[in-house]
């Protein structure tokens, strides 16, 4: 489904620190725990609670002797293979820094829930919801930290590129602010998906509230607040002006500038679960290419350089398209 533009097709050859740079965060993560686990191995209940049902109190254990090498296969197995689906997936740069912030999170939630049970009986242990939330704060800043790092770098496009033969433009005067403000088409499944998904994730806030498990009922917090931030998503206005393509509200999902873009057309049908494995911001499945997928819909298919192509179910593709290239047609000419 790679888009082409001038007749080149893009391949990404991600840099090897895309590779190593999540391995060695996931490593150190768990190398760090295990270390601060076992500096504390005397301090520590044995055996060892790893495990905390629904009222917050802790229903599983692990003896000592086990724990800092059950908490490093469960940490590096579920981090470190990540890589390598990255891989396969041709989206190596997108996993990179989700693989690092799920070492982050496993090993704050692991080993920081078993340190905190230093100088206790297996009796005293309580809820350790705490870890749970550093977890996730953790997971955040590594992510982020990761992304800056492996990210690709804008690349501006030179004056002297012309668009491709056929691209559609704008047909008459275009003089002054030239912009166009759009929407995605969001297909009836994000509605039934996201309503559907936030039910039963209500309920266990009041059912783990309910019970004074105040770690459940923030973590549940926490998920219904990604729910709703990632409806957001596939309700946000699209703008194309002299500054490029972007989504507008609280989170800019989409940016690219228009110096960095070769051209737009009007791209295939997509599938968002057949092509890119789920809706919302994505990265298609096999190809390397990108997209914002809310429907099955035809796209707006925008071609920047140094990246992959960008798909976004647009409600109006062709006029997003035409006012894509004509903006770009201006900058060029300069007029």
């Amino acid at each position: 489904m790679n888009g082409t533009a001038n007749n080149v097709e893009f391949v990404d050859h991600p840099p090897a620190r895309v590779y190593w740079l999540p391995a060695l965060v996931c490593l150190l993560c768990a190398a760090g725990g295990a270390a601060l686990v076992w500096s504390v191995r005397d301090q520590l209940p044995d055996p060892v609670a790893t495990h905390w049902g629904a009222d917050g109190r802790p229903d599983g254990f692990t003896p000592l002797d086990r724990v800092v090498w059950t908490h490093l296969a469960i940490t590096l197995g579920l981090s470190l293979p990540m890589i390598g689906l990255g891989a396969a997936l041709k989206q190596a740069r997108s996993i990179a820094p989700v693989t690092a912030g799920m070492g982050a999170f496993l090993a704050c939630v692991f080993f920081g829930g078993t340190w905190t049970q230093r100088g206790l009986t297996t009796e005293q242990v309580g809820d350790e919801w705490w870890s749970a939330a550093v977890g996730a704060v953790a997971a955040l800043v590594v992510g982020a930290l990761v992304w800056l790092a492996t990210r690709a770098s804008n690349v501006v496009v030179p004056a002297s590129t012309a668009l491709p033969a056929g691209a559609p433009t704008v047909t008459g005067p275009t003089n002054g602010r030239f912009a166009w403000t759009g929407r995605l088409v969001t297909g009836k499944a994000v509605y039934w998906f996201f309503g559907l998904a936030s039910l039963p994730v209500i309920a266990l806030v009041v059912l783990f509230a309910a019970l004074g498990n105040v770690g459940g009922a923030i973590a549940m917090a926490a998920t219904l607040l990604v729910v709703v931030v990632s409806f957001q998503m596939m309700l946000a206005p699209i703008t194309i002006d002299s500054r490029g393509l972007r989504t507008a509200g609280p989170i800019r999902w989409v940016n690219i500038p228009l110096g960095t873009i070769i051209s737009a057309e009007v791209g295939r049908t997509v599938s968002p679960m057949g092509d890119f494995g789920g809706y919302g911001l994505r990265g298609a499945l096999f190809d390397g290419s990108r997209g914002l997928v809310t429907a099955e819909a035809h796209t707006l298919l925008v071609h920047q350089a140094g990246k992959p192509p960008m798909y976004i179910t647009v409600a109006d593709p062709d006029t997003a398209a035409a006012t894509l290239n004509t903006l770009l047609q201006r900058q060029r000419t300069g007029r």
